[in-house]
Order: structure tokens, then sequence, then C-alpha cells
């Protein structure tokens, strides 16, 4: 269960950071 919780964070950091990227290329 702490992976998956690790795992959970990551992402929910990750997709703001992913989403702003790839505003900003197109």
């Amino acid at each position: 269960m702490i992976v998956v919780a690790i795992i959970g964070i990551l992402a929910a950091i990750a997709l703001p950071q992913y989403n702003k990227y790839v505003a900003r290329t197109q």
C-alpha cells in the first residue's frame, strides 16, 4: 500500500507539470 501511495503522490505532482509543459510546447 505504501508503494501505491507513493505512485499516487508522484502522479499528482507530475501530471500538472506535464500538462504545463505540453501547453507551453504547443
